[in-house]
């Protein structure tokens, strides 16, 4: 069973942080590097390989924390992070 807390990279020792990540990259290599080490730390990890598909995701479900490429096709991170303020 998953712990509520995690330590914290930062040094937060005991803070409540993100769980569930969404990971926007349209190259797999970074996809699976970024969330090989995601995993290994316990998070849970989806994938979107353009910002569309990100911005899907975002909306039909609920993340703690969105990474994002700046460069995708369909549309940049920086299109998908405007997009994601907007409806939060």
């Amino acid at each position: 069973m998953r712990s509520e807390k995690k330590n914290s990279i930062s040094g937060n020792a005991g803070q409540v942080i993100a769980n569930r990540i969404l990971l926007a990259d349209d190259n797999k290599a970074i996809q699976d590097v970024v969330s090989g080490f995601l995993d290994f730390i316990e998070y849970e990890v989806a994938h979107a390989i353009n910002g569309v598909e990100a911005l899907a995701a975002f909306l039909a479900s609920s993340f703690d924390l969105v990474l994002t490429d700046l460069e995708m096709p369909a549309m940049d991170g920086l299109r998908l992070a405007g997009h994601i303020k907007e409806r939060s």
